[in-house]
């Protein structure tokens, strides 16, 4: 591997200078082939370069400056930044997937959308389990239950299976009962 950064040509002959010493050690496979950090190796042909050298794959497939640099970065430091919309991008972590996708893709970025999207999924199922078991009236947008703001000492929820206490409310030391409605109230 050459200790000199790479010029990258991407999209519309737009340069970007790349420290390959910086990614010798997180590169995914392909992507460190076609950067040359990994040498040619297994009967791979020679790097694609223009008549100035410069390495020309990311033009070829018709990448822009702007999607390659969110790759290199998410590569060398794990960020992921809202990739701004352009004339010529969409924006948006999609982009970031799709551009890796095409470099040969990327495990670390594969873990990174996979915890995402257990987030997504942890807060959809926190949403629905907050609309069925609300532990406010505020809280309560389908009106499932009947509220009320008493002492945690108070006779008549204790004494009945149908109230239940959920929280403290914002005054002193009382507490939010309910009491589930039936479905003619």
């Amino acid at each position: 591997m050459s200790e000199r950064p790479e010029i990258v040509l991407c999209v519309n002959d737009k340069p970007m200078v790349i420290d390959l010493a910086s990614l010798q050690d997180t590169c995914p496979p392909v992507l460190g082939r076609f950067l040359g950090i990994y040498g040619l190796v297994n009967g791979f042909k020679e790097l694609n370069r223009d008549d100035q050298g410069r390495l020309t794959f990311v033009k070829d497939f018709e990448i822009y400056r702007d999607n390659f640099q969110a790759c290199i970065t998410f590569i060398k430091t794990g960020y992921v930044g809202s990739i701004e919309p352009t004339d010529s991008t969409e924006g948006s972590l999609d982009t970031l997937v799709r551009t890796m996708d095409i470099l040969g893709g990327s495990k670390k970025l594969d873990a990174y959308v996979s915890k995402k999207q257990t987030e997504i999924e942890d807060d959809y199922i926190l949403e629905r389990l907050s609309l069925f078991n609300p532990m406010t009236p505020k809280a309560d947008i389908t009106h499932l239950f009947t509220w009320k703001s008493m002492h945690n000492s108070w006779s008549t929820g204790l004494e009945s299976d149908e109230w239940s206490v959920t929280v403290r409310t914002a005054k002193s030391l009382d507490l939010w009962w309910r009491k589930r409605k039936k479905t003619d109230e």
